[in-house]
Formats: C-alpha cells, sequence, structure tokens
C-alpha cells in the first residue's frame, strides 16, 4: 500500500512539473509571436487560395490569386522577422523534446532526443519565402498547395 503511494505520488508531481514547464514554452512562444499577425495571415492565404481554386474561370482564378500576393509577401516578411526575434532565445529555452510522451526536464536529463527549436523556425521561415518568391516555378494549383 505504501509503495502505490510513493508511485501515486510521484506521478502527481511528475504530472504538475510538466505541467508548470509546458506553460513557460507556451508563453515563451506566444511573447514571441504576439506582435506579429502570422496566424491571421495564414487563414486569409488558406481561404483566399481555397476559393481560388474553386473558381472555374482561369481569369478569375488568377484574380484572386493576383490579391493574395500582398498577404503572401506580408507573411514571409512577419514570419522572417518572428524567426529573427526568436533566434534570440537563450539555446537552452529553445530546445524542443522529439519524445511523444512529455516528461519533465526531458531537454536537460536527454539531450540527444531534443532539437533546436530555433533552426526549425528558420527553416520554416526559409520554406516560406521561397515559396511566397516562387523560386520552384510553381503552377499557381501546386503554389497554393506548397
Amino acid at each position: 500500500m505504501d509503495l502505490l503511494f510513493v508511485v501515486a505520488l510521484a506521478a502527481t508531481g511528475a504530472y504538475m512539473l510538466n505541467t508548470q514547464q509546458q506553460r513557460r514554452r507556451i508563453v515563451l512562444l506566444a511573447q514571441h509571436l504576439q506582435p506579429y499577425q502570422i496566424e491571421r495571415l495564414m487563414e486569409t492565404l488558406t481561404q483566399g487560395y481555397l476559393r481560388a481554386m474553386g473558381e472555374q474561370d482561369p481569369e478569375r482564378r488568377q484574380q484572386v490569386l493576383n490579391l493574395l500576393a500582398s498577404s503572401e509577401a506580408q507573411l514571409s516578411e512577419q514570419f522572417e522577422r518572428f524567426a529573427a526575434d526568436f533566434r534570440r532565445v537563450p539555446a537552452p529555452l529553445a530546445r524542443a523534446s522529439r519524445l511523444a510522451l512529455g516528461l519533465p526536464f526531458a531537454t536537460q536529463l536527454l539531450p540527444a532526443s531534443t532539437f533546436d527549436m530555433r533552426e526549425a523556425i528558420d527553416v520554416h521561415a526559409r520554406g516560406i519565402a521561397r515559396v511566397a518568391r516562387n523560386d520552384a516555378g510553381l503552377s499557381p494549383r501546386d503554389k497554393a498547395f506548397t
């Protein structure tokens, strides 16, 4: 009976520590995302692409896509600024676990199972910029899906 109590106490403690660490990471990310309109721009682009791809008239489709060009440029610019801001986060705070299960202190105890979130955000920023510029010369449909 005492062993069950100790295990329950340890599990509760681990859960509370993990929740606290997750909140800190969420707050850190929210603080860096707060000045930007990335989510709104992504929603605008998604809705616009869906609308454009639903148009039967190619001329009308191109008009809708042309209207989205400014949102694409804004998203690319804002995400690049976000990535630059997030690069200033200290390395220990920017580590994220690859484990499927949230464990307290996983980034400190299992550093081999972590990655640098700053690098992941940089990859996304470069990808968004590349698609916005259409470096690959994608068709409007393929660009929208990318």
